[in-house]
């Protein structure tokens, strides 16, 4: 176990085995009281336990036990019976140089990753969104929309939402169409005509990444009422589908659901992400996974990236704490329900 590994008690398989911090521990003690003061750490976790020695019974408390033991108890009480996601908690110190931002000395983070030791879940949206579509125009893409909606407020995932912010840079170069890129392109490269730059096959237009993909896929919308779908409702996939977008709009909607999307996900530490909690294509290597492909591969090579796909910066105190539990005990509830739906609008791959 190399410095600054911090064991877990494995209380579950499903939960983490480790709590990451930077040496030295100059932040365990401020992360203790911050948990003491959230009601984390017990009267119980501090009182020694039956038939101790004296050297235990009148020794100080060891901080970083208790913040482990605390964290740990949390963490497998946030948990459900996951089919899909597996995340795991870690909490430490990020590095702070001339590429990332600055913040106070005394941050620190509360980063999930995905267990790698369970398979990346993977699915393809469209034998089901398209069945959808050719049931009722509009059904597909306002189910989507409940879907892409969800993402907001879950950690980072490879989709074609991502897929199709990377590609505006990464490919068409902020150009607005597919004849714009190709005369950008020609004039860069020195070119007489737009066939030699087609020629070069290193091109993704957006009538390529598309294909016969709609073009909502990316910018899903709803379309239709609730009203109208369940009147159009004729059996028990399309009545689950509809349960299963009820479910997730009664949390996000209820009054106890306080987080927004600007919360959530490894952008808010200033360093590309590299994983996610899981990957949505149209199709099995389709040009979403082209790009996706593309991104990371990049981000890899830079070498300025992160496998975190959650993370969340504080100064402890207890306040903090509670804000940070309330969220991602949010975040798990949306999960639960999430799954569901992907396990009706998704094909495994």
């Amino acid at each position: 176990m190399g410095p600054g590994l911090l064991a877990m008690p494995a209380l579950h398989a499903g939960i983490p085995s480790a709590v990451r911090m930077r040496e030295p521990n100059s932040l365990v003690a401020p992360l203790a009281i911050a948990l003491l003061q959230a009601n984390q750490i017990t009267a119980a976790m501090l009182n020694p336990r039956p038939n101790a020695l004296l050297v235990e019974v009148f020794a100080e408390p060891d901080e970083r036990a208790l913040a482990v033991k605390a964290l740990s108890t949390w963490w497998t009480s946030i948990q459900y019976y996951a089919k899909y996601f597996s995340w795991g908690l870690h909490v430490q110190q990020l590095p702070e140089d001339g590429y990332h931002h600055q913040h106070d000395s005394g941050t620190i983070w509360f980063c999930m990753t995905r267990n790698t030791d369970v398979p990346m879940p993977r699915f393809a949206l469209e034998p089901r969104i398209t069945e959808m579509e050719q049931h009722l125009a509009g059904f597909g893409q306002t189910v989507l929309a409940v879907l892409f909606d969800a993402t907001m407020y879950l950690p980072n995932a490879l989709d074609p939402w991502r897929a199709v912010s990377a590609a505006e840079w990464l490919h068409w170069h902020e150009c607005q169409t597919d004849e714009e890129l190709l005369e950008d392109q020609r004039e860069d490269r020195g070119y007489d005509t737009i066939q030699q730059v087609i020629d070069d096959g290193d091109i993704l237009t957006r009538a390529e990444f598309y294909g016969d993909m709609p073009r909502w896929v990316t910018h899903p919308a709803r379309v239709l009422s609730r009203g109208e779908i369940v009147a159009a409702a004729s059996n028990s996939f399309h009545r689950d589908v509809i349960a299963a977008c009820d479910a997730i709009a009664a949390l996000v909607n209820g009054p106890e659901f306080t987080i927004r999307p600007h919360e959530v996900g490894a952008h808010n530490y200033p360093a590309d992400c590299v994983d996610g909690c899981m990957v949505l294509l149209w199709r099995d290597n389709d040009q979403i996974s082209r790009v996706l492909d593309d991104e990371l591969n990049m981000h890899g090579a830079s070498g300025e990236y992160i496998e975190f796909i959650d993370v969340h910066g504080m100064v402890p105190s207890g306040a903090a704490i509670k804000k940070y539990q309330s969220r991602t005990s949010q975040v798990m509830q949306l999960a639960q329900l999430t799954e569901r739906l992907l396990e009706l609008i998704g094909e495994p791959i």
